[in-house]
C-alpha cells in the first residue's frame, strides 16, 4: 500500500470516527425534561394546538418551521408517534401564519 492510500484511509477512518461520537452524543442539549433546550429560546412564545385527525408530529413540526424532536421535548413526550385527535400540544407561535383549517 503506497503512501496516499494510507492518508485516504486514515482521513476516511478519522471522519468515521467523528460522526460516530457525534452519533452516539445524542441531540445536543437534551435533558430529561427539555429545559436546557426551552431555555435556547426565551423569546419565542408558545401557543396551543389541538392535533386533528390524520396529523403527525412531522406535519405539525413542518407547519411551525420546528422539529418533532422540538415539540417532544415542549411537550415531555416519550413517543413522538403517540398522539391522537384532540390533543392540546404547545408549539412555537411567533411569526407563524396558520394555513386555513380544512
Amino acid at each position: 500500500m503506497d503512501q496516499s492510500n494510507v492518508r485516504s484511509n486514515a482521513a476516511w477512518l478519522t471522519m468515521a470516527i467523528l460522526i460516530a461520537v457525534a452519533l452516539l452524543a445524542g441531540p445536543p442539549l437534551a435533558s430529561a425534561s427539555g429545559d436546557a433546550l426551552l431555555a435556547m429560546a426565551p423569546s419565542q412564545s408558545t401557543c396551543s394546538y389541538t392535533v386533528r385527525v390524520g396529523n403527525t408530529l412531522f406535519s405539525i413540526a413542518a407547519r411551525y418551521h420546528t422539529t418533532v424532536y422540538y415539540l417532544t421535548q415542549l411537550n415531555g413526550l416519550n413517543n413522538p408517534n403517540r398522539i391522537y385527535a384532540g390533543m392540546a400540544l404547545r408549539v412555537p407561535c411567533s411569526g407563524v401564519s396558520h394555513p386555513p383549517a380544512r
